[in-house]
């Protein structure tokens, strides 16, 4: 099953390279390219009859919403804008199911074309379920991602009243205006020995070996447990700050501007700034 998912995975970013290719050369509107060029690699490639029709459909709205997105940056004034880029093997990463061709068995997945799939179904699914979203990421694991539609309940802040201001630091993650102080647990500037070791011992390695190929898969495991770690703390930390104040106030920080000032560029994203401000504000509406 894992060689099934691997195969359909290359096989859809050869399918979404093709698309982008046409639509950069043609232009074609997303429904042209369903409709005729997406057609047409159905005939060509016979292997793509593996593979679940809206999965290779979902690819052409992916290319749309990719321009979509390329020309919103143009009007707002963002440059470089960033155009569509064209996705290496490793860097096709999820496909997604829109509508139909999976459900779930009990504890199990079944997915069209590809069987029952083993399922860790860390709690359970309420509200409709509407996508499938399956990716993996650098070291090899693998996610089933569901879209679910529930209905919208009210809900009463405990502490409607509570305000506070949040001063941003290297030090320390945030100073409060109650006069709290909340620590920067610093997780990249722990791990740089290991990283740095990871990281020799793969530049020794020769290129498509594969003692390179471990040593790849060890480096990217580092990184992995930094990222949960930091991800792990500033969720408790945005649910704590939620939970505790109706009204929580912090600053506009320009954030990829001060990225550029080399002394502080590796603090900064390590303290994980532009992700705290995300969770506090959807975690608040």
């Amino acid at each position: 099953q894992e060689q099934i998912l691997g195969d359909q995975f290359s096989a859809c970013c050869s399918v979404y390279n093709e698309l982008l290719a046409v639509r950069f050369e043609e232009g074609f509107s997303r429904f042209d390219l369903q409709n005729e060029t997406l057609r047409d690699l159905k005939i060509c490639f016979p292997r793509l009859q593996c593979i679940h029709s809206q999965v290779l459909q979902y690819l052409c709205r992916r290319v749309a919403l990719s321009f979509e997105r390329y020309h919103d940056r143009l009007r707002a004034g963002v440059r470089p804008a960033g155009k569509p880029r064209f996705k290496s093997k490793n860097g096709f990463q999820s496909i997604t199911y829109p509508q139909s061709g999976f459900k779930i068995v009990g504890k199990k997945l079944s997915v069209s074309k590809m069987g029952i799939l083993p399922i860790t179904l860390h709690r359970d699914i309420e509200g409709k379920i509407k996508t499938l979203t399956i990716c993996k990421n650098g070291v090899g694991q693998w996610y089933a991602c569901f879209t679910v539609e529930v209905p919208s309940a009210e809900v009463v802040h405990p502490f409607p009243d509570r305000a506070v201001g949040l001063d941003a630091g290297l030090t320390q993650l945030f100073s409060t205006s109650t006069g709290a102080v909340i620590a920067n647990p610093r997780f990249l500037e722990k791990s740089e020995k290991k990283l740095a070791r990871c990281q020799r011992a793969l530049s020794r390695k020769k290129r498509g070996s594969r003692n390179r190929a471990k040593a790849k898969r060890k480096l990217a495991k580092t990184h992995l447990k930094i990222g949960s770690q930091r991800m792990d703390s500033l969720h408790k930390i945005t649910s704590k700050l939620v939970a505790s104040y109706g009204l929580i106030v912090a600053e506009n920080l320009q954030i990829q501007q001060m990225m550029k000032d080399r002394r502080f560029a590796k603090a900064i994203g390590d303290t994980g700034w532009g992700k705290v401000f995300d969770m506090l504000r959807y975690k608040a509406e």
